[in-house]
């Protein structure tokens, strides 16, 4: 047997610690298109126009305190598990750090979709269908492992699917290898939604839609 086969294996609710932090994180991407929404829905899209902060300023800050108030909230998460249930992380600094990326992609899918439909309720429709499909791509509901070899492949191309291996392999096999890979792909694709979101949002004159609300 290898090495990774003698260690310690995780428990239901170490699983379950990993995928609830995932799935969890994965649903602030509501969070974040709610936070920019703000603009239209507190009206003051037209005061920071007139203000004298550039709008892709205003929108790098939003989207730069939506990434960190999510990392905090998955720092509080994990604190609560291993209190509370007795969840190792390994070194939960390391996670935290690693899960920066995950954070990008989230934020970034949430702001994405935002200026895509134009407010946050259609946003917040459209994130419910996305975000349930990955989750459950990523084993994030049941290990898809186990129930076929073609979902087991769809996994491991998702960011969601690639940081519950990766964290898996990493707490409880010291392997990063997986999780590093996760880290690229959300770090990828965050940085291009990132973009996108940010040249939508600056076509309309950084928040038109505040003046029509």
């Amino acid at each position: 047997n290898e090495g990774i086969d003698t260690g310690p294996q995780p428990t239901s609710f170490g699983y379950y610690g990993i995928t609830m932090l995932t799935m969890i994180m994965m649903y602030g991407t509501m969070q974040a298109a709610g936070m920019m929404d703000l603009e239209r829905t507190e009206r003051t899209g037209l005061r920071l126009k007139a203000s004298p902060f550039s709008m892709s300023g205003v929108f790098l800050a939003k989207a730069c305190t939506s990434v960190l108030t999510l990392l905090a909230q998955a720092l509080i998460l994990m604190v609560m598990n291993t209190v509370a249930y007795g969840i190792t992380y390994r070194n939960m600094a390391v996670v935290l750090l690693s899960l920066a990326p995950y954070a990008l992609f989230c934020n970034a899918l949430g702001l994405a979709a935002l200026q895509l439909t134009g407010e946050a309720r259609a946003a917040s429709g459209l994130l419910n269908i996305v975000v349930v499909l990955l989750v459950f791509l990523g084993g994030g509901y049941v290990p898809v492992d186990l129930l076929s070899p073609v979902l087991a492949k769809l996994a491991a191309s998702t960011p969601v699917g690639l940081y519950n291996k990766g964290l898996l392999a990493y707490i409880y096999a010291g392997d990063s290898s997986m999780l590093i890979r996760g880290m690229i792909m959300s770090g990828v694709l965050g940085a291009v939604l990132l973009a996108l979101a940010h040249v939508l949002f600056m076509r309309e004159g950084g928040s038109n839609r505040a003046a029509r609300a």
